[in-house]
């Protein structure tokens, strides 16, 4: 009986531990690779340090590999490095089309080297060959902002 009693309050704890927050709390820490519950989940073989993940999110602690996205970097580029053309090109100028698929966003300034820039046109055509049928569950395209917050850049 005295069994049967302790075992009840162990779980009307862990109930209200676990109803107080919106995520469960880990008193200890998964062995490297793992993640989540139980640590039964692996972390991404596409973290930058492979499987370097939280433990208890998965999310991986130093970003994603080149050609990788998302938190838990299982989105992959299929378009990195990919044949890529446009119209109106800046003869002359290091903004060629194939800047839009070299995987690099972090500085998105003119002068920056990472963004495709289309001569004396409003409007411009830019096409990527991925070289295969995909399925493609979401398509991301940056802005050149000039560094700016977006809000700022118009």
């Amino acid at each position: 009986m005295v069994l049967d009693s302790v075992y009840f309050i162990f779980h009307i704890i862990c109930l209200i531990l676990w109803v107080g927050s919106l995520t469960p709390t880990y008193a200890f820490e998964c062995k490297f690779g793992f993640y989540g519950i139980g640590c039964l989940q692996e972390c991404s073989s596409f973290c930058k340090t492979s499987r370097d993940c939280d433990h208890v999110s998965g999310v991986c602690r130093h970003g994603c590999r080149n050609g990788w996205e998302g938190d838990n970097c299982f989105d992959e580029n299929v378009a990195l490095n990919k044949p890529a053309w446009q119209s109106h090109p800046y003869i002359g100028k290091p903004w060629g089309a194939e800047r839009a698929v070299d995987g690099h966003k972090s500085n998105l300034s003119e002068l920056g080297g990472q963004c495709t820039i289309s001569w004396g046109v409003k409007e411009a055509e830019w096409l990527v060959d991925l070289g295969s049928v995909y399925r493609i569950h979401h398509i991301f395209i940056q802005h050149r902002t000039d560094n700016l917050k977006w809000s700022m850049c118009f």
